[in-house]
């Protein structure tokens, strides 16, 4: 689950805020997003659109690697350019949030739990007020008589509109 940008900011850094924790460039950054090495999503801001790093994918990819997350190809292939490992799958910073959002999570919970208790028991109080006021209604008025039968009239018969117009 990947945690909302506006619920929890704490989580998210902008490129080149990722880049001064790994000790690359924001261009790699960018990259690392692309390829998948880091996890991050563009978001618009007006016209413009901005990446978000997740900071989680920042530290797991710092802690991958005993130098910082972060080792320089020996090869002349890549042209001097990073390679990292991929991050583990989770790890304690990872859990960590996991667990505090669980626990925002039940907190929110059982406060819904005591509203509808609440307005469980106004349902209960509204329903004991309708079963009185139905008994002082009954109680008030007189009962129906039943030996005036009401005369209900023929229904007559329906002409259709046209006849209106040609009668014959």
């Amino acid at each position: 689950m990947i945690p909302v940008i506006r619920s929890m900011p704490e989580l998210w850094l902008t490129p080149v805020q990722a880049s001064r924790e790994l000790g690359v460039s924001e261009r790699t950054v960018r990259r690392w997003i692309v390829e998948g090495r880091l996890r991050g999503q563009q978001i618009k801001r007006g016209k413009k659109m901005m990446w978000r790093v997740e900071r989680l994918s920042v530290l797991a990819l710092r802690e991958a690697e005993p130098g910082g997350g972060v080792e320089v190809a020996e090869s002349g292939e890549s042209g001097g350019e990073a390679a990292v490992s991929a991050p583990p799958s989770i790890n304690v910073l990872q859990m960590d949030a996991l667990v505090s959002e669980v626990r925002s999570l039940r907190e929110e919970n059982a406060e819904y739990r005591r509203v509808i208790e609440i307005q469980a028991g106004a349902v209960d109080r509204l329903r004991q007020e309708v079963t009185e006021l139905r008994g002082l209604i009954e109680r008030a008025l007189p009962p129906p008589r039943e030996e005036d039968p009401v005369e209900v009239p023929e229904p007559e018969e329906v002409v259709p509109w046209w006849r209106w117009l040609w009668p014959w």
